[in-house]
């Protein structure tokens, strides 16, 4: 899908992760999805990867950053303040990390560093 307004981080997402597991969609409502298969979770979460969805209102803006439901944390225990979302008809979930946006660092740092949320044991 041709939009040059998310080339930077499309360039990213596929410098870092690979073509073979990024793919992308505009949703209906206009939002731009980039979705990204097998990304790995921190050591002893269950599963030990998960699929991403990076979801952009505008390219200027934060990106939403969703995962699968049921991640297990190495403690056993369910991750806090999972909150259970649909996007593109697909059950995701979103979740609090404290890592602030900063688009200098690009999209790939910012979705692992998020992903380390679940390192905390909760």
């Amino acid at each position: 899908m041709a939009s040059d307004a998310f080339s930077t981080p499309r360039a990213q997402l596929l410098d870092f992760f690979g073509a073979d597991r990024v793919s992308e969609k505009q949703l209906a409502d206009g939002r731009y999805v980039f979705r990204i298969k097998d990304v790995p979770l921190p050591p002893g979460c269950r599963p030990g990867t998960t699929p991403v969805l990076v979801v952009y209102s505008n390219p200027a803006a934060t990106p939403e950053v969703f995962v699968d439901q049921g991640i297990i944390l190495a403690t056993g225990k369910a991750p806090r303040n999972m909150n259970r979302q649909t996007v593109d008809g697909e059950a995701l979930a979103s979740f609090s990390a404290n890592y602030p946006w900063n688009p200098a660092e690009g999209v790939s740092l910012y979705v692992m560093r998020r992903l380390w949320r679940f390192r905390q044991p909760d």
